[in-house]
């Protein structure tokens, strides 16, 4: 009964806030408290909690894999994050650790073994592949001079 009245509440107040022309930032204030802190508005615009999922990665990353940051980074506007593998492009080079932290971002953002291992098995001719689960999507490409390069982006 209480969550309904949670509902019934904020549907009233969502319904205020168009009827009065509410800004948007306290839309999304209010699409945050239906969805939890890690929603993201959606066409992105700096909602509350906008990349924060990408955010806390990337801090995870840090901690975890410290000693290889050169390999991982997060955009300024936090929609994506990115792991390359071979950042200096160094012919037939892979920084020591590198693949597994893509395995392990994987595992943090809960992507099936199927991705890791269709990572594993892509050439240089398959171009630029993609996979999406749990409100990410990755997108990656392999080559064997340069490494794997995957990009972790919100999905919508």
């Amino acid at each position: 009964m209480k969550k309904f009245a949670v509902l019934l509440t904020v549907a009233a107040a969502l319904s205020f806030c168009c009827l009065a022309g509410c800004s948007a930032g306290k839309v999304e204030v209010i699409e945050s408290y239906l969805y939890g802190t890690d929603y993201e508005s959606p066409g992105g615009g700096g909602g509350v909690g906008q990349g924060s999922r990408l955010s806390r990665a990337y801090s995870w990353l840090l901690s975890n894999y410290g000693s290889i940051s050169r390999c991982y980074k997060l955009a300024s506007d936090g929609s994506f994050l990115s792991v390359d593998t071979n950042p200096s492009d160094l012919d037939s080079y892979i920084v020591s650790g590198s693949a597994a932290m893509v395995e392990d971002l994987n595992d943090y953002f809960g992507f099936p073994s199927y991705v890791w291992n269709d990572m594993l098995h892509t050439s240089a001719v398959d171009g630029r592949q993609s996979a999406s689960y749990g409100g990410i999507t990755v997108t990656w490409k392999y080559h064997p001079d340069r490494g794997l390069e995957a990009t972790y982006r919100l999905s919508y």
